[in-house]
């Protein structure tokens, strides 16, 4: 995920969040000022930018290890 989408589940408020150090820091509060209800925001998955990566580990069967 490069950015994530929330959107307050009181009054619909939305916020895009960065990445940090590939971590999200996710909002506890409703950034609009008329609403700042706590713990409602809610993450939109469809609505978020993510990045193709792919990892592969290859390891080698026990029986190919010479002892």
């Amino acid at each position: 995920m490069k950015t994530a989408f929330f959107r307050c589940g009181a009054c619909n408020q939305t916020v895009n969040v960065d990445l940090d150090r590939g971590r999200i820091a996710e909002p506890t509060q409703c950034p609009r000022p008329a609403c700042m209800r706590r713990d409602m925001m809610e993450l939109i998955h469809n609505r978020s930018d993510f990045e193709d990566k792919q990892i592969v580990r290859l390891q080698e069967t026990p029986g190919s290890i010479s002892p």
